[in-house]
């Protein structure tokens, strides 16, 4: 897709000389049906250390960790917490670039013994890279930087630990459950000093900063409204991902379908309650509450990111009021997030964001910033 400003209709007079029209931004934005997702894993928007260690390092490493990379001796040790399918991505994306980096993946962690194998495996580290304790990689002085890609509901905790041992933070999204967590969060960063970098999709290409530039520039007026989706047609459910045969916490914690249900829940620091095994809570998370926000933190948090980035610059701001619907409308098997979700943020600078998720037909909406003098989309 691209960005393409056009002239909105006004009254003579009302647009200066420099909003002139039809001005083009060309900049391919990810398309899922053109990539495959080993590609998508590679893209830079989700990736810790993109391909220029010089730019990318530089906007989140303190300069001890910066000087490393740039050539001294040793290397930015990083490890991967939660290894399961961004997890396992990401950790075959930084082991890639072993050699056009200095970096490296020494250690790795998860609750679910198969896929932590199969992490240790990509590392090649041998048998004491691997651990189902995530304290164990915090406790390890040889870590610098932790990428965080378990289940959301540990996402913070394991964050603000991770800070407080010293090590810089890589977290997938969402950062947090609920709004205190992320404030504490946020408290966190300011107390250790660390850095913390939240991995939404888009906001790291250009496409983007061009149109923040536009709009700072004042080619389109004051936006006004902005509207995007992100949908699916998922025959079989959206979540119902596939089942490892005779996984589950009954087995020897030694096989490789051995999992520690009671640390994955983390009902025993009031991360969820505590219920029995259950393959369908495990292995497809985000089919529930519990453990997540559905489609508004998992889907919708990519298309709203970005968005902020160019109307409102790169800090952000906080919605004035939000407004939203939908239900399960044809997914109505054990979850309890819906398939159709649609809402409206009202912003304190006088703009409203539209966003539509819809699992049942993939035809959204297309992204369009409106302003008073001009649309790009």
């Amino acid at each position: 897709m691209e960005f393409r400003m056009f002239d909105s209709t006004v009254a003579a007079g009302d647009v200066p000389d420099r909003h002139g029209p039809h001005i083009v931004f060309r900049r391919r934005l990810w398309n899922k049906e053109q990539h495959s997702m080993a590609q998508h894993h590679e893209s830079s928007r989700r990736l810790f250390l993109k391909a220029s260690a010089a730019t990318a390092v530089a906007t989140w490493l303190p300069a001890s960790s910066y000087a490393r990379i740039m050539g001294a001796n040793d290397r930015l040790n990083m490890a991967v917490v939660g290894t399961g399918g961004m997890g396992t991505g990401h950790t075959n994306s930084l082991v890639g670039r072993r050699g056009e980096e200095n970096l490296d993946v020494i250690q790795v962690c998860d609750v679910y013994r198969r896929r932590l194998n199969n992490a240790m495996n990509i590392i090649g580290h041998g048998d004491g890279c691997g651990t189902m304790r995530y304290e164990d990689v915090l406790d390890n002085r040889d870590v610098d930087a932790v990428v965080i890609a378990t289940p959301d509901h540990w996402h913070t905790k394991i964050a603000i630990e991770a800070m407080e041992s010293g090590k810089d933070v890589y977290c997938e999204k969402p950062l947090s459950l609920t709004i205190p967590q992320a404030l504490e969060c946020r408290d966190a960063v300011h107390r250790t000093g660390r850095v913390l970098q939240v991995g939404p999709q888009r906001t790291s290409m250009s496409a983007f900063w061009t149109a923040r530039q536009a709009i700072e520039d004042g080619r389109i007026g004051k936006p006004v409204w902005s509207q995007s989706s992100y949908c699916r047609n998922s025959r079989g459910g959206q979540f119902n991902w596939g089942m490892d045969p005779g996984a589950g916490p009954g087995n020897d914690p030694k096989s490789e379908h051995y999992v520690d249900w009671d640390r994955w829940l983390g009902h025993e620091h009031g991360l969820a309650e505590e219920i029995e095994w259950n393959p369908d809570h495990f292995f497809r998370f985000r089919k529930y509450f519990a453990y997540n926000g559905g489609v508004a933190t998992d889907l919708l948090y990519h298309k709203l990111a970005p968005f902020l980035l160019a109307i409102s610059g790169p800090d952000g701001e906080y919605p004035r009021r939000v407004v939203a619907s939908g239900g399960r409308y044809l997914e109505k098997d054990e979850r309890d997030i819906p398939d159709s979700f649609m809402m409206m943020v009202d912003y304190p600078t006088e703009h409203t964001v539209v966003l539509v998720s819809v699992m049942t037909n993939d035809l959204g909406v297309p992204d369009i910033i409106r302003g008073q003098y001009g649309t790009m989309k």
